[in-house]
């Protein structure tokens, strides 16, 4: 596993609280192979899972290593190829091709991990509803998703984002209690498609 980013102020801290990777993008770990699944290798030194019953399809194409870092700093790695449409270079992923996403659908990695291309992890969705699943950020002031310093009460507060609306949760004497007040939110608004903070978190 690749070394922490320096200024990364989450990294033993938040692993050992929530379980998971350290968000920070100094890693994309290849997830773990569930039973009855297949490695798929890639560029740049990734591997992709798939399930045993699509490694056939998958198997029969070449695919990179697509990489993108988000404003967060988070590296996001999926695997695509290059393929002609009416005689044209376009990208196919691989979780589209899975999926058979039409055009305009979106489809969303549970887990987070792009590598991890089981059917048990993908779903179909709206663009909204992919930002709901969207990971911790860790360019803010609190370590949590959905909890800020509130510097006139000097306390932490907690807010969500729902249908494009700003919810205020109130303000907390503590940074884990406004976490906990947006997982409880985000739980009720978004369902199956909540990133919660309390929660093993993959990279």
């Amino acid at each position: 596993m690749a070394e922490h980013k320096p200024d990364c102020k989450y990294s033993c801290e938040k692993m050992g609280l929530l379980g998971g990777h350290c968000t920070c993008g100094a890693n994309n770990p290849t997830p773990p192979a569930p039973t009855d699944s297949r490695e798929i290798p890639l560029t740049k030194g990734h591997v992709a899972i798939v399930d045993a019953d699509d490694y056939p399809l998958v198997s029969a194409h070449k695919w990179r290593a697509n990489e993108k870092y988000r404003v967060d700093g988070a590296l996001c790695v999926h695997a695509m190829r290059t393929i002609k449409v009416d005689g044209k270079e376009t990208a196919q992923f691989l979780h589209r091709l899975l999926m058979n996403a039409p055009s305009g659908a979106q489809v969303d990695h549970i887990d987070g991990n792009g590598l991890n291309n089981t059917r048990a992890n993908l779903r179909l969705c709206t663009n909204a509803e992919n930002g709901r699943n969207r990971r911790i950020q860790t360019n803010g002031s609190s370590r949590f998703k959905g909890v800020g310093w509130h510097k006139k009460d000097r306390k932490w507060s907690a807010r969500i984002k729902v249908n494009g609306k700003l919810i205020w949760l109130g303000c907390f004497a503590d940074e884990m209690s406004a976490a906990k007040a947006y997982d409880a939110a985000a739980e009720t608004h978004f369902g199956a498609f909540a990133r919660k903070n309390f929660e093993e978190v993959c990279a």
